[in-house]
């Protein structure tokens, strides 16, 4: 007879066995059947009750079907003396066993005075100890069923590493050993001595919860710290009792009835397990054991299923810092890395708001330069001062800071979430050490999920910070380079065409004009021979270069006098003005002197002096002076500028050198211009197989040396010639190593143009996959591993929860039947995931077996609206289908067109608003070679922003608001229709809902 159950008697029809025949009885039933019997036989006509467990009665038999009849605490004092209690019509018999109360015998009889009470009092002396050897045996068996029940629910345990999965398989485990009303496990986090929920059952429904505190309060801490189980039926009474202060945990409420148990794992403490109840519910001693042998069992798996966590979590970051270095060796653009930076920081964290704030060398204040969130922008070129705030602490000490509680600390700057209305919870801040110093702070606020930052984050960001100042001292000097490149060009050009000018404009000085041009060995030559030029074509007595020195001038060239000591006032008030001046009389050796200052683009060099006799030189040898003196002063500046644009050639060249990507530079004629040493790297190509070879000498010569696919060489080759014959402005590819010793290369192409946009040849730029490729290969195989192994026991689950809802394992309750149904429901939609993954898997490798038939579409869209029509009426969404009846047949695989139209179905009833319309529309698509048939699902929801749409296909991606879903379903859509030679895209625009589209072929 199992717990909780009552064994009636029936009216007895043979003579009652004597009392004695209690001990040779071998079941509880006949136990209790020869007693009813006895009494029966004994009054006559009686309504009898046998009780058992005085502090939990329980009624054992009955003769009729009365009432509970419960003794008064005086009376229970009396049995436990071993007396009877005799009324008028009632008669209370002790069962006393191992000297101890056990329960009592309550006979009531309604003809009068109860007879033969000696002969009753004889059976309850006999009940008792039978009744106890009885039911102690009956517990034992109970515990063993318990005890075979642990062994299954750990063994299920011992293979869940999903999180998610385990805390619910946890909690339905700890339901089948006892009644629980409220539950709730927390996960502890020993750096900060904290608890925070992890899994919260409210009246046996799952409420989600994000809530921290710490361990000191309550007592959830004391059981934890103190490695006990803790039990109370009043749980004020028993914090005051332990000294601690009552803690309640959320909104939940806090219940008398309490039970704390520590989830310790290899002797490390992982969490609480929480029960509560507001009923008068008590839980024996059995009950605590097996839950504590259930929490040890549950702890390990905890544990191991977070090590899993964590492990991929850290493969995520690996990921992401990959990507972040990629972003940030993508560009030298000052202003474009660090945005890229701020915003892969802000995905691989999770995070709301993040900022890069640089400090001003002048003010030691900190700017807001560079920002990612909703709030941020409006930050954007904001001071904190000096020393102020969170982030002014770190770039004073130079330390990392890690504040989960931000509005309690004290340091917190509040003016920037009283500017934004933002309100900043928890920051990780990081200094920007660079060479010189700290440059700068890079901060993240609030996580997403609700969770903390830790040192592991903090680790990371450190990691990430290292990498942002070195690109932000490249970006900054590749610019600064580019600056004065782009600078001293436009002077050479602007000098270039002044010097043209003057060649045009006198013809008679072109000679000269080009052998100064020609030549230019060194300033002073070119001033020598502007001297003798000036000299022969103006007819002057003679010439002098004076350049300043000191206070006065030096002569840097003389021709035909010596008197030149008056002149140098002159010079002097045209260095002052930059204006000729044009002296007559000024020496009775030198009648007439021209001074004109020798001006180059950005200085003056000195005076060019020209001597005439009497006649002062006409108005054009003026101006032909005047052009000599301009185009000797721009010469002798251009030698200048071209030693510095040497200068910034040699440092380009030496930035190609030091880049990890190789780069091969294609002349028009297609051989090898340059060759960087990253290409002998990456291809194991020497210098002798690219120097002087044309490129199509190199392909082979290295095609000799490794080993790629067919098909990506001749994809190479294809793009290539494609770029260098300006058919094609860009062509990029993939190499893929087919053995460990090849390394698996991205490759790019991109033509480069001579003056007037002539073909100037192609630039080949090479960069290392390998360690991407291996990182995406071990992620694919984890997922298939994952996924396929997950899909046996997940059957089995299926299988489990509908053989028990069918009462093949016993009756179940309504509300049992309840909690099974939504298992069944999780565990469906986790299978239709997993054969989402694997279809999208054979889909990728082309494995995936599709039946193309001659189809109308209209049918086929039926029924994906048919399968989603509850899910529209319950959002109260109209669905229509504006489908001509001539519409051509498709040729298709018409189950996967059916659940491409309904993945797009769902997603567009998913973010469309309650009340409005989805529409699909299908038309042919002449816009095409072959023509196709096009449709189109479309919604009035929030839209996506444009900087997302690329997103939408991507797997596993979530955009915008989270309403649920795998980040699958558009993935799946995606691989469909490309097998079937179609397309699929997207149209959308933010609060006005989205369009999308895809063709298949006709039939």
């Amino acid at each position: 007879m199992s717990r909780g159950q009552f064994y009636q008697a029936a009216p007895p029809q043979v003579e009652p066995q004597p009392v004695w025949q209690l001990v040779h009885a071998q079941t509880l039933a006949e136990v209790l059947d020869i007693a009813l019997q006895t009494i029966a036989a004994t009054l006559g006509p009686a309504a009898a009750q046998i009780v058992w467990d005085i502090r939990s009665p329980r009624l054992l038999a009955a003769s009729a079907s009365t009432p509970l009849q419960t003794p008064s605490t005086q009376e229970l004092a009396t049995l436990a003396r071993g007396e009877s209690i005799c009324f008028d019509h009632m008669l209370l018999l002790p069962l006393i066993a191992r000297g101890e109360l056990c329960g009592w015998v309550d006979v009531r009889q309604n003809g009068g005075l109860l007879d033969d009470q000696l002969a009753l009092l004889a059976l309850a002396a006999q009940l008792g100890p039978t009744l106890a050897l009885h039911i102690g045996h009956e517990s034992h068996s109970v515990r063993l069923r318990y005890l075979q029940s642990l062994t299954e629910i750990g063994q299920h345990l011992s293979g869940v590493l999903d999180l998610e999965r385990l805390l619910a398989a946890i909690y339905t485990a700890v339901s089948r050993v006892v009644s629980v009303s409220n539950y709730y496990l927390a996960f502890y986090e020993p750096s900060n001595d904290t608890l925070e929920l992890g899994y919260v059952m409210r009246n046996g429904q799952r409420v989600q919860r994000q809530f921290r505190w710490r361990a000191s309060e309550g007592l959830a801490g004391l059981a934890l710290h103190h490695r006990v189980t803790l039990a109370t039926s009043n749980y004020v009474a028993e914090c005051a009792r332990q000294h601690v202060s009552p803690r309640q945990i959320s909104d939940l409420p806090v219940h008398p009835n309490w039970l704390g148990m520590p989830l310790v794992a290899n002797d490390l403490p992982v969490g609480i397990l929480n029960l509560s109840s507001p009923d008068d519910l008590s839980y024996t001693p059995e009950q605590i054991e097996l839950l504590e042998a259930l929490a040890g069992q549950a702890a390990i798996a905890l544990a191991n299923a977070r090590l899993f966590q964590r492990s991929q979590r850290q493969a995520q970051q690996l990921a992401a810092l990959n990507r972040i270095g990629r972003s940030i060796t993508s560009s030298l653009d000052p202003d474009q890395v660090p945005s890229l930076i701020m915003e892969q920081v802000c995905v691989l964290f999770g995070a709301e708001e993040g900022s890069l704030l640089l400090a001003d060398q002048a003010t030691g204040d900190l700017v807001f330069t560079y920002t990612v969130g909703p709030v941020g922008t409006a930050l954007l070129g904001t001071r904190i001062p000096h020393a102020r705030g969170i982030a002014g602490h770190v770039v004073t000490t130079g330390e990392s800071q890690i504040v989960n509680d931000v509005q309690a600390d004290s340091r917190f700057y509040s003016q920037t979430d009283q500017s934004t209305g933002f309100v900043t919870r928890a920051m990780l801040a990081v200094p920007l050490r660079g060479v010189s110093g700290i440059h700068g702070v890079i901060e993240v606020m609030n996580r997403r999920d609700g969770s903390h930052f830790t040192q592991d984050d903090c680790q990371t960001l450190e990691s990430i910070a290292d990498q942002a100042v070195i690109a932000l001292e490249n970006a900054r000097r590749f610019a600064q380079v580019d600056q004065d490149l782009a600078r001293r060009a436009k002077e050479l050009v602007g000098t270039n065409t002044l010097l043209q000018h003057n060649l045009q404009s006198l013809t008679a000085l072109n000679a000269l004009s080009m052998a100064i041009t020609t030549s230019l060995r060194n300033p002073r030559e070119i001033l020598s021979m502007t001297a003798h030029g000036v000299v022969a074509a103006s007819g002057a007595h003679g010439a002098a270069v004076m350049l300043p020195e000191g206070t006065g001038f030096r002569i840097a060239v003389r021709i035909g006098t010596n008197q030149i000591a008056p002149i140098e006032q002159i010079c002097a008030t045209v260095m002052r003005t930059g204006r000729p001046e044009l002296v007559v009389g000024s020496h009775p050796l030198l009648q007439t002197l021209f001074a004109v200052p020798l001006r180059a683009p950005h200085r003056l060099l000195g005076v060019l002096c020209v001597f005439y006799g009497e006649t002062p030189p006409l108005p054009t040898d003026q101006e032909t002076v005047v052009l000599f003196a301009t185009q000797a002063a721009a010469a002798v500046e251009s030698l200048d500028l071209f030693a510095e644009i040497r200068g910034a050639r040699d440092q380009m060249a030496s930035i190609l050198a030091s880049t990890r990507e190789g780069i091969l530079l294609v002349a028009p004629d297609h051989t090898i211009a340059l060759a960087n040493s990253s290409i002998e790297l990456l291809t194991s190509l020497t210098t002798s197989d690219t120097h002087g070879q044309t490129i199509e000498q190199v392909l082979n010569s290295w095609n000799g040396q490794v080993s790629y696919a067919s098909e990506e060489w001749t994809r190479l080759r294809t793009g290539l010639a494609d770029v260098l014959n300006t058919t094609q402005p860009f062509a990029f590819g993939h190499l893929n190593a087919a053995t460990n010793a090849a390394r698996s290369l991205e490759w790019a192409a991109l033509p480069v143009h001579a003056s007037k946009a002539e073909p100037g040849g192609a630039i080949v730029v090479l960069r290392d996959i390998t360690e991407a490729r291996a990182a995406e290969r071990l992620r694919q195989d984890l997922t298939n591993m994952i996924v396929h192994d997950l899909r046996s026991p997940l059957a089995s689950v299926m299988a489990a929860i509908d053989m028990l809802n069918r009462g093949i394992a016993g009756q179940i309750q309504d509300g049992q039947r309840s909690i099974l149904g939504i298992a069944y429901a999780s565990a469906l939609q986790m299978l239709d995931m997993i054969n989402t993954l694997l279809d999208i898997s054979k889909l990728e490798s082309g494995h995936m077996p599709i039946t193309r038939a001659a189809s109308d579409i209209r049918p086929l869209v039926d029924r994906a609206i048919e399968r989603l029509s509850p899910l529209a009426q319950d959002r109260q969404i109209a669905i229509l289908a504006d489908i001509a009846g001539d519409v051509p047949k498709v040729l298709v695989d018409r189950e996967l067109i059916v659940r491409v139209v309904q993945n797009l179905l769902g997603n567009a009833i998913k973010f469309s608003s309650r009340g409005s319309t989805v529409l699909i529309q299908a038309a042919v698509d002449g816009g095409t070679a072959v023509p196709l048939l096009r449709l189109a699902v479309k919604d009035c929801g929030i839209g996506i922003a444009p900087t997302d749409q690329d997103k939408v296909f991507t797997k596993f991606s979530q955009i915008g608001e989270s309403r649920g879903g795998t980040g699958l379903g558009l993935t799946f859509c995606k691989l469909a229709v490309e097998a079937h030679g179609g397309a699929i895209w997207l149209e959308s625009e933010l609060g006005v809902g989205s369009t999308l589209f895809f063709t298949v072929p006709l039939a």
